[in-house]
């Protein structure tokens, strides 16, 4: 297990109203492919593990996160055990999700990935000032490395490709969709008019937009693949 001076991610997210923060199959769905780690024993006391890794928390911080200790988790690493850890805040109204690491891309990876599955649920309700905190505990003294801002939009990959190429995809439209009237509705009598030439422009017109098209395709693939949930201050 990663020692107390090590990096972690601190996340603090409003839970929205009515929402059960205790259902497991929530939990599940957000630490998809982590190991659930026994947290408290029969009679509502921590486990040995889950003290070991709220010790990992500056002390200042400690008593709220054990009276509100929800779910223990562990990423599975060769050689290492870099656990996960989300407590309840006042009364339930936030959660703080913490993850431990040693690596800090390994630690933002992680981070990154929770965000994006943390945003698909309705049960919580991210703000526009949600922000992560990187940081590191020296002596029992934390010192925030970095934070980087978080996209709160539930819109899915298209719409937000959609917002960042609106005007390129409008405009694309507009023009397929006046080049391909004019090669369905219009018959020219002679190649050599302008009408005739007319329709020939618009048929290399429409041509260069279908390559257009399957050049944006691609360019979609690749957001879809890089598109940034948290926007990282650099340190």
């Amino acid at each position: 297990m990663p020692a107390a001076n090590y990096l972690r991610s601190i996340c603090v997210i409003p839970v929205a109203p009515g929402a059960d923060i205790h259902d497991h199959a929530l939990w599940e769905r957000v630490f998809s492919g982590w190991r659930f780690i026994p947290l408290r024993n029969a009679d509502g006391s921590l486990t040995d593990h889950g003290e070991a890794v709220i010790d990992l928390v500056i002390a200042h911080d400690r008593a709220e996160v054990r009276a509100g200790a929800l779910v223990l988790l562990s990423w599975p690493q060769a050689g290492e055990s870099l656990p996960g850890l989300v407590n309840t805040l006042d009364g339930g109204r936030f959660v703080v999700v913490r993850v431990f690491g040693i690596h800090l891309t390994e630690v933002q990876d992680r981070t990154e990935r929770l965000t994006e599955r943390l945003l698909r649920e309705k049960a919580f309700a991210f703000s526009a000032g949600t922000r992560v905190t990187l940081a590191l505990s020296v002596d029992g003294v934390r010192t925030n490395l970095t934070s980087g801002h978080i996209h709160t939009s539930r819109r899915g990959a298209w719409s937000g490709f959609y917002q960042a190429n609106k005007y390129v995809l409008i405009v694309m439209l507009v023009v397929f969709v006046l080049s391909l009237a004019v090669m369905l509705f219009i018959t020219p009598q002679r190649p050599y008019t302008t009408l005739g030439k007319f329709y020939e422009l618009s048929g290399r017109v429409l041509s260069a937009v279908l390559f257009n098209i399957v050049l944006l395709g691609s360019q979609f693939l690749f957001y879809l693949r890089h598109r940034n949930v948290i926007d990282w201050e650099k340190p």
